[in-house]
């Protein structure tokens, strides 16, 4: 019996924001808007999640049979392609400015925790 693809439809920002840690929301909360401690925490959260990815992707595999193997690792990698093209023009709207890269970052983040949150669901 072959297994279905199940997708999570695309997760609106507010929805995103609700699987952000405590961690992160009191760390930005620290921060206090100065752009080095905003991309820190950013960052400490999106080492979270590619923790947190990578072994959504390593189930997500094991639970393949290995015929559609090769389909996963295809879409894993447009993904990361598809992400890199999104979030480098994530900052545009503050070019120039000190919050762009942590628009650019945070649209990083914001994008593992959605494949993530895919790859959960993928069967």
């Amino acid at each position: 019996m072959a297994a279905a693809v199940v997708w999570v439809p695309a997760l609106a920002a507010e929805t995103v924001e609700r699987h952000y840690s405590p961690a992160y929301a009191a760390c930005l909360d620290r921060a206090g808007g100065v752009t080095p401690e905003m991309r820190f925490c950013i960052s400490a959260e999106q080492e979270r999640w590619e923790a947190q990815l990578n072994g959504a992707y390593r189930q997500a595999m094991a639970s393949l049979p290995l015929a559609r193997q090769a389909g996963l690792r295809g879409e894993e990698r447009s993904w990361l392609r598809r992400r890199e093209h999104v979030c480098a023009s994530a900052g545009d709207d503050e070019a120039g400015g000190t919050l762009q890269p942590v628009e650019i970052d945070q649209c990083y983040l914001d994008e593992t925790i959605r494949r993530t949150l895919r790859l959960r669901a993928y069967r």
